[in-house]
């Protein structure tokens, strides 16, 4: 992982996830870089999701994988699809009332 993808190093904006656990279990962590604002998603999934990784043998475990965003627009319409508009733009771009 990137040092700027560290989870310690980055704000957490908003999390997702499919409501399963163990192999089914599949969710994304929307963070900020605190020093130059990207911001990247953390994804994290069973061995049933699509980020399972073969371990050999007939064996599958679950994986995880960092994708970053080109910007706040690209943040702004993952929050959109997870959360709906309105509460996107809180997430992404603050509270304007």
């Amino acid at each position: 992982m990137r040092e700027e993808y560290d989870t310690s190093k980055s704000d957490k904006i908003a999390e997702y996830y499919n409501g399963e656990s163990g192999i089914k279990y599949y969710g994304e962590t929307l963070f900020r870089t605190s020093e130059t604002d990207e911001y990247w998603l953390l994804c994290e999934g069973g061995s049933l999701s699509g980020l399972a990784t073969y371990e050999g043998c007939g064996s599958w475990s679950g994986g995880t994988r960092v994708c970053s965003f080109s910007g706040a627009e690209d943040a702004y319409t993952w929050a959109c699809i997870r959360y709906g508009e309105e509460k996107a733009h809180e997430l992404i771009y603050g509270n304007v009332d």
